[in-house]
């Protein structure tokens, strides 16, 4: 797989040069809305795309290499890895505010 552009993307619903756009980190626009639809769709779409990169940073943050066995996760097991788990989900959580339009 090729690597995404890098970087915190960010949707900006005005833009002098282009309509509704995500800009990636390298400050290009990633890709430009499609205002066919209304405006309240087109800047929640903008929404999740800009939260794209941080919602696949939560998911690969999870020890997801666990539920690659056959068997359960005993309570130790989980125990030593909580730390992992509630980092993930705080960066979920993050991602998921990003991706709805709010701020923490």
């Amino acid at each position: 797989m090729s690597q995404f552009t890098p970087g915190r993307w960010s949707y900006f619903r005005t833009n002098p040069h282009y309509g509704p756009t995500v800009i990636g980190g390298d400050n290009r626009p990633i890709c430009e809305l499609n205002l066919h639809r209304p405006l309240e769709e087109v800047d929640k779409n903008g929404d999740l795309i800009a939260a794209s990169p941080d919602l696949y940073e939560a998911c690969q943050s999870l020890p997801l290499d666990m539920l690659d066995r056959e068997d359960s996760i005993d309570a130790a097991e989980f125990v030593d890895h909580a730390h992992d788990f509630m980092q993930a989900m705080k960066k979920a959580r993050a991602a998921l505010v990003k991706a709805e339009g709010r701020t923490l």
